[in-house]
């Protein structure tokens, strides 16, 4: 009977011994499998960051992005809001410009209109690339065209 109850105990240890290996094992495997999804999701991740570049979209602008020459030039070509406010003040621009010519007596204005614009590109452009700064350059900008000159 003793020996019976000592090759029970032997028995239950060899399984707990063995429930105990199997664990650890399996919990190794799943650490191993963790690190593994870690490098792949950080190669994953690099790889995005640095194709985000040729990968970013850019939208239509008045000027060419190609020979955009300033970080503000860039991110009004990466951002669809300011791109499209870029297409509205030219738009707004070339139509008051052209009127002004039509009208053929406001050369005084139209001399005034284009320094002012040159003063607003160069202010336009020490935003940098802060997407708020431009986005507050192009409104006040358009709504002195609108107030001024409509």
């Amino acid at each position: 009977m003793i020996l019976q109850k000592e090759s029970l105990e032997t028995n239950n240890r060899m399984k707990n011994y063995d429930r105990h290996l199997m664990s650890a094992e399996k919990r190794t495997s799943e650490k191993l499998k963790i690190k593994h999804r870690l490098w792949l999701s950080s190669y994953l991740l690099m790889g995005l960051f640095f194709s985000q570049g040729s990968m970013a979209t850019q939208y239509a602008t008045s000027f060419d992005y190609a020979t955009a020459n300033t970080v503000t030039e860039q991110v009004i070509c990466k951002d669809q809001k300011l791109a499209s406010l870029d297409l509205q003040l030219s738009q707004e621009y070339n139509e008051l410009v052209n009127n002004m010519k039509k009208s053929g007596n406001h050369k005084k204005n139209l001399s005034y209109l284009l320094v002012s614009q040159e003063k607003w590109k160069k202010e336009k452009i020490q935003c940098k690339g802060d997407s708020f700064c431009i986005t507050d350059a192009y409104g006040k900008r358009l709504a002195e065209l609108g107030a001024c000159y409509h």
